[in-house]
């Protein structure tokens, strides 16, 4: 079994990196993949470095799989960073990728992996998933946070940034920002993102309605994405008081094995109250009079099914650019098989990685001395 979150995906990783490249699931015995008592302080040396959390030896032997060690590392006190590395390779510049309006970055890996790319990516996932801390409500604020932890890693520009639908806005202002900064933008590539409203931020429901739409949105998004169903109706969750609408979908989430990021109920709570601040953000970020402009242009990977574009009404998601040419310098469209969700799965990842690694390529030859991402 792959990984299912990010503090999985990051174990993972390190067991990958200590175990010379063996494939790992979720569920394998360190032990049983070849780790010995030297190289499980190794590991647990890394997994300090990586999440910020200190994990005791003892865990390792209680339970020697990543399931468990995630789970021991979520209930540690010190917050890991919201960035994730999702591929390891040698150079300065990082390819950086915001998370969806979901909060998640899971939606990537396929992608980052077909891509392989030869230098490193790293994505930033929401503040709140884990319920330390309230989500971002401001999209600048959220776009200065994610700055700041970028230019940790990566102190001066030419930046290469990436967004996946609202991801995308977030993306747009840290290029923005950056901009305004004196630094460079080589590459701002946006997947299926539409700059413009929701006609449904507009409208007002009730709080009921509103966490049953959403959380049918959700599972119809893991549905698509995975393709195992998650049987989840919207009509009938209305009916239902919010606390029970979470137990129901999260049952159906353990049924359909898509439960496991460690929270069962309490991450389907973090799960609304992040998707919620983010509507919240994205509206107030697109009211009049809207973005200001950005001296980068955009390329925009555009899914060929727009049938699930997401946001604006169907004029704004007529228009081949999506509304980024009013506020970016240029908009270069290509168009990829599947959906808005589906487009980043695996069975598209690697139509979408060929789409990009052009475009990736040209952005490095503009930096001096960079080597092809390919």
């Amino acid at each position: 079994m792959p990984p299912r979150d990010p503090v999985e995906l990051q174990i993972a990783q390190i067991w990958q990196e200590l175990l010379n490249g063996r494939p790992v699931g979720v569920t394998d015995s360190f032990f049983d993949l070849g780790g010995h008592s030297l190289l499980s302080l190794r590991l647990l040396m890394r997994i300090e470095q990586v999440t910020g959390r200190k994990v005791p030896l003892s865990a390792l032997f209680e339970g020697p799989t990543v399931e468990h060690l995630a789970s021991v590392v979520r209930r540690q006190e010190t917050a890991p960073s919201p960035v994730v590395r999702l591929w390891s390779a040698p150079g300065p510049r990082v390819l950086f990728l915001v998370h969806t309006g979901g909060g998640t970055i899971l939606n990537y890996i396929p992608l980052v992996r077909t891509l392989a790319p030869a230098l490193p990516v790293h994505a930033v996932q929401a503040r709140g998933l884990d319920g330390r801390e309230p989500p971002h409500r401001d999209l600048p604020a959220m776009a200065a946070d994610y700055v700041a932890r970028l230019r940790a890693l990566q102190p001066d520009g030419p930046y290469l940034l990436g967004g996946h639908s609202f991801g995308g806005l977030i993306a747009f202002e840290m290029a923005r920002q950056l901009t305004a900064a004196g630094q460079t933008v080589a590459l701002l590539a946006l997947f299926d993102s539409v700059l413009a409203r929701r006609e449904e931020e507009a409208a007002g429901r009730p709080d009921g309605a509103a966490t049953a739409a959403a959380l049918a949105d959700a599972a119809a998004i893991y549905s698509r994405y995975t393709g195992h169903e998650v049987e989840v109706r919207a009509e009938e969750l209305a009916a239902l008081p919010v606390d029970e609408q979470v137990a129901h979908v999260s049952e159906a989430f353990r049924r359909a094995g898509g439960s496991a990021f460690g929270g069962g109920e309490e991450l389907v709570r973090n799960l609304l109250a992040v998707g919620q601040a983010h509507r919240e953000a994205r509206a107030a970020y697109l009211a009049a009079p809207g973005p200001a402009p950005c001296p980068v242009p955009v390329t925009l990977f555009r899914a060929t099914d727009t049938s699930l574009t997401r946001g604006g009404s169907p004029e704004d998601q007529g228009r081949e650019d999506l509304g980024w040419g009013a506020v970016a310098a240029g908009v270069q469209v290509h168009w990829v098989p599947g959906d808005h969700v589906t487009m980043m799965a695996d069975r598209h990842a690697p139509a979408l990685a060929a789409a990009l690694r052009p475009v990736l390529d040209a952005a490095l030859d503009r930096v001096p001395g960079e080597p092809a991402a390919g």
